[in-house]
């Protein structure tokens, strides 16, 4: 459980509309530094802990808006498939 105010339903919305969002040429820019920082930061809330590590490495190693695209890509579908269960 993590200690956000936010409502946990409100959050994968929010970083799904986000996602899309940054598909454009925004990756280049601090917003889309960001958004993409804020995606992997819910991505870790909701990874099991043997997941994190690699992800985190996978974070890390994002160097251009095609990495970046792929990574926010994999965040949106995690989210989508974890809300369906």
């Amino acid at each position: 459980m993590h200690n956000s105010r936010m409502n946990d339903e409100v959050l994968p919305d929010q970083v799904a509309l986000m996602c899309r969002l940054t598909y454009a040429a925004l990756l280049a820019t601090v917003a889309g530094a960001a958004i993409t920082t804020l995606a992997h930061a819910c991505n870790m809330q909701i990874l099991d802990p043997a997941s994190k590590v690699e992800t985190h490495r996978r974070f890390l190693g994002i160097h251009g808006q095609k990495d970046a695209a792929d990574y926010l890509e994999e965040v949106e579908n995690r989210i989508r498939s974890r809300r369906r269960t």
